[in-house]
């Protein structure tokens, strides 16, 4: 075994002190962690660092859902402080997440330092193909706003043809956006565009990345990928490293554990379970992701010198085939329905036939009357006479094999 050098006991020291500190706050100020700890038999002084976290219960989204707010933050803080936002729901529970404004910018930065470590520069054109409420709070509206880069924004629910002659008009030198997206853009780039739109760098986050779809996109664009995986409750975990084909793991505000159940796994596949040690407002202690993922080395090749992860098996999302010919991405009938139904807790968004699209929900505990009607007559206009959709309620959704949530299908 190698010894550990002197800054990297530091660095664990400072990471056990900063646990002890989060996790007594949580118990102190925060009723949702208080009656986890108390639900287990813990106290805070039974933590005394990462190598206690394990006898911690794992937290779930589902535990936060129905809970008031003032139950998930820290007393004494005022709602009016505090930038609320909700997750993207495509994990098929939409979330809304707490933070101060400070911990906000924490994680913009976070996103921020791997856009530059990926190659974003000053000057640079930037096109950003998200859901737009989903592009703009993770670093690049700041730079945008500073006058240091030019970004344009491109809906992803755009048709692909449409996108394409976005990028036409205003060829980026750093492009980014969703990999499901970019790769059916890339499928009809043709080999007059290929001259004019090779930017530096394409940078994808949101969904997994497939090397069938790293190659497509590298091939049409002739440029490198660059794949961020992280999420909206913490920010980055995880960066490409291009010359070992691995991902970086080494926040040193972030602690991400690979488990089986709540038990820490050895280097087989297992769940994301991370701990954000900078969010104190709504903290996330042992908080489980729906992502199964293969650790890697410790110590990359490359020399990096933290852990690394070998493979992520997240959300890969495909395109509804509908009987008009359209293909039409889930995110543009989702992003309208997600934010008129609040009364929304879970979905499972299916395609059971090309004319046939159903949105399956368990409702939120205490919700209003769904207004069906409504999200009805909103789906009808946006995928025409031809496509039946659907509204069941459903006392749950099932899961894929393995566990895992699947809120998008196609049958």
């Amino acid at each position: 075994m190698t010894r550990a050098s002197g800054t990297e006991r530091n660095d664990a020291e400072t990471r056990d002190r900063r646990l002890r500190g989060l996790v007594a706050h949580a118990y102190e100020r925060v009723p949702f962690h208080r009656e986890r700890f108390d639900r287990a038999g813990l106290r805070p002084a039974d933590v005394r660092g990462i190598a206690d976290l394990a006898r911690l219960p794992v937290m779930e989204k589902a535990d936060l859902l129905d809970r008031p707010i003032e139950e998930i933050v820290a007393r004494g803080t005022r709602p009016s402080t505090l930038v609320s936002t909700m997750t993207s729901g495509y994990s098929g529970e939409p979330l809304v997440v707490h933070r101060s404004r400070a911990e906000q910018a924490l994680w913009a930065r976070s996103w921020l330092r791997d856009l530059l470590a990926a190659g974003l520069r000053r000057g640079d054109r930037v096109a950003s193909v998200f859901v737009h409420r989903e592009g703009r709070p993770d670093g690049i509206a700041l730079l945008n706003g500073l006058g240091l880069v030019d970004e344009r924004m491109i809906d992803c629910c755009l048709d692909p043809v449409e996108i394409l002659a976005e990028l036409r008009r205003t060829p980026p030198t750093f492009l980014r956006g969703l990999p499901s997206v970019i790769e059916r853009v890339a499928g009809l780039v043709t080999d007059h565009d290929r001259p004019r739109l090779r930017p530096r760098v394409v940078w994808l986050s949101g969904e997994v990345v497939t090397p069938m779809a790293r190659a497509r996109i590298e091939s049409a664009f002739g440029a490198p990928v660059h794949d961020a995986y992280g999420t909206h409750e913490v920010g980055l975990i995880a960066s490409d490293c291009r010359a070992a084909g691995l991902k970086h793991l080494g926040r040193p505000d972030l602690i991400v554990e690979v488990v089986a159940g709540a038990v820490p796994t050895a280097p087989d596949t297992g769940e994301i379970v991370v701990t954000a040690l900078s969010f104190s407002t709504a903290p996330f202690i042992r908080y489980r992701l729906t992502d199964s993922v293969t650790p890697g080395p410790y110590g990359c090749p490359c020399g990096h010198p933290g852990a690394t992860l070998a493979r992520i098996e997240g959300r890969t999302i495909d395109y509804f085939e509908l009987p008009d010919g359209r293909a039409i991405h889930p995110y543009r009938i989702l992003a309208p329905l997600l934010g008129a139904a609040p009364w929304i807790r879970q979905y499972q968004l299916v395609q059971e036939a090309p004319d046939r699209i159903v949105l399956r929900h368990v409702p939120l505990e205490g919700a209003g009357p769904p207004s069906g009607q409504e999200l009805r007559e909103a789906a009808a206009a946006m995928l025409g006479p031809d496509v039946r959709f659907e509204i069941e309620a459903v006392p749950r959704i099932g899961t894929a094999e393995g566990g895992k949530p699947r809120p998008i299908v196609r049958a």
